[in-house]
């Protein structure tokens, strides 16, 4: 009896299983996206803060470096 009915139990909760492994992996896709344009973005500002720690304090040229990276995508 207790194998017929364990047998049961796990036949019903199959599509369950099923569910949270497809849920785990896109969430692990997306955390691994997540991350990759975590990396990208920091490296970005990591380029933006060596060319303006080059301009020597000068605030017109870090200025002029934000509005010309602002406005590149905007063409």
């Amino acid at each position: 009896m207790f194998v017929k009915t364990h047998c049961l139990c796990c036949q019903c909760s199959y599509p369950v299983w099923e569910d949270f492994s497809a849920k785990a992996t896109k969430l692990h896709s997306q955390l691994r996206t997540t991350v990759l344009a975590t990396v990208a973005f920091l490296d970005a500002f990591q380029k933006v803060a060596d060319m303006a720690t080059n301009t020597r304090g000068r605030m017109t040229a870090i200025v002029c470096l934000f509005v010309k990276e602002g406005t590149k995508g905007h063409r």
